[in-house]
């Protein structure tokens, strides 16, 4: 059982440019008090470990490899990204796991980028507090 969880989705498209956090919209389901959606990405609210799984579906906008990796207050979590050889038009569904741990009382952002123009068709993210 899980202390919280969070399920955000944005079903809209989308164009982002490389080095910016993709929009995941807002809360379609919440529990708990320790999760909360601002501005398009997840806010982690106190010490604890949580477990965070980002599901994309996008078009590459150019050839050439596409990664994409989510981000604990603009550092990387280690591992935790997902590429694709990004052939221009073709459709890729990817899914990112990932497990941060926030310290003390600490307040984390977390953000899923890419590193290359891609246009989303689809993002959701599942983040909870197992710890």
């Amino acid at each position: 059982m899980c202390k919280s969880i969070l399920y955000g989705a944005n079903t809209g498209t989308q164009a982002v440019t490389a080095g910016s956090p993709i929009n995941f919209g807002g809360t379609v389901r919440r529990f708990g008090r320790d999760l909360n959606m601002s501005g398009g990405n997840v806010v982690a609210y106190g010490s604890g470990y949580y477990e965070v799984n980002a599901n994309l579906t996008f078009v590459a906008d150019t050839a050439g490899e596409v990664n994409v990796a989510v981000y604990k207050d603009g550092i990387m979590i280690t591992g935790a990204k997902a590429s694709v050889p990004g052939t221009a038009g073709i459709e890729y569904q990817i899914t990112i796991p990932a497990v941060i741990r926030n310290k003390c009382c600490a307040e984390s952002e977390i953000t899923v980028i890419p590193d290359v123009n891609i246009t989303l068709t689809n993002a959701a993210i599942v983040a909870k507090k197992v710890a």
